[in-house]
């Protein structure tokens, strides 16, 4: 058998270079479709066809500086590139999503997104706004303090919602707990919502131990721990933020940083009132003490 392949290498050799070639193409590609603000976001791996189709349009791509928008849509993450602003590319990965997967209202919303008119007057969102610390302890919870927190991520619970910016979402950062496991309101306790909708979510954030403090803004702190609020992206996912000790509101959006700022890059000073289109439904504001609640 060698003695053959040997005879023949210029043709075989050449068409096993080829093979080779499109077995490394079509090898798996999985991607994750950034979206959600309080799940974790949908992930699935593309077929062989789909794959090698991507991987040629991806060695003439170049991913995007800035993001022009920080709620919702912001890109599709292939094998650890942001494939954003290239039309063909992203239609072609939202099409290759199990038919089960996405709900209609994502589908919808991705496809506006995707079709958006460049805007010069557009807000400019850094990617990765702040830098992880080495030094940083993040294998167990770590709880901030029962007092209003300071608006720093750099030293926030010992900068790990940087550190582990990807395993904490818009939960784990409005009650400034650390937990690396993308808490859901309910979960903690055995409670966990089933609907997204304002009533079941704030069932569930109940039985996690947060006080409900209604619809009015609040204009100082509570006597102990601090306010947080709730929005729902209807029938779709949660979002949750907090009111910071300067009486700002800052958050963090599912697996991507924390921002001090709502979708139009303006400073939060009324939540009910901000812009965090898709969750257009507010609900409303509880008070949470970091040491008394439980969630996971």
């Amino acid at each position: 058998y060698q003695r053959r392949v040997h005879g023949s290498s210029p043709t075989m050799l050449k068409t096993l270079a080829v093979l080779a070639l499109l077995v490394s193409a079509a090898a798996a590609l999985r991607v994750t479709l950034r979206v959600y603000a309080g799940t974790e976001d949908p992930s699935w791996e593309l077929a062989p066809e789909t794959a090698i189709a991507l991987r040629g349009m991806l060695a003439a791509y170049s991913p995007p500086a800035v993001l022009t928008h920080i709620m919702g849509y912001t890109g599709f993450e292939v094998d650890g590139t942001l494939v954003l602003g290239s039309a063909d590319m992203e239609m072609l990965l939202l099409r290759s999503a199990p038919a089960s997967l996405l709900p209609r209202a994502v589908v919808e919303h991705v496809r506006a997104r995707i079709a958006e008119l460049p805007n010069n007057n557009a807000p400019r969102f850094p990617i990765s706004p702040f830098n992880a610390s080495a030094r940083a302890v993040c294998t167990a919870n770590v709880v901030g303090p029962d007092t209003v927190p300071v608006y720093d991520p750099q030293t926030d619970d010992r900068g790990c919602f940087i550190q582990e910016c990807s395993n904490n979402n818009c939960y784990n950062y409005a009650n400034d707990i650390v937990t690396n496991t993308f808490a859901q309101p309910g979960r903690g306790t055995g409670h966990k919502w089933v609907s997204d909708n304002c009533s079941s979510v704030t069932t569930a954030a109940k039985s996690d131990g947060l006080v409900w403090a209604g619809t009015t803004l609040p204009t100082a702190p509570p006597a102990r721990g601090h306010y947080v609020a709730m929005l729902i992206w209807p029938e779709t996912n949660f979002h949750w933020i907090r009111m910071d000790a300067n009486k700002y509101w800052s958050h963090k959006p599912g697996q991507t940083p924390v921002r001090n700022t709502d979708d139009d890059g303006k400073a939060i000073t009324d939540p009910s009132k901000a812009n965090f289109a898709p969750w257009t439904q507010f609900c409303g504001y509880f008070v949470t003490v970091p040491s008394a609640v439980k969630i996971s």
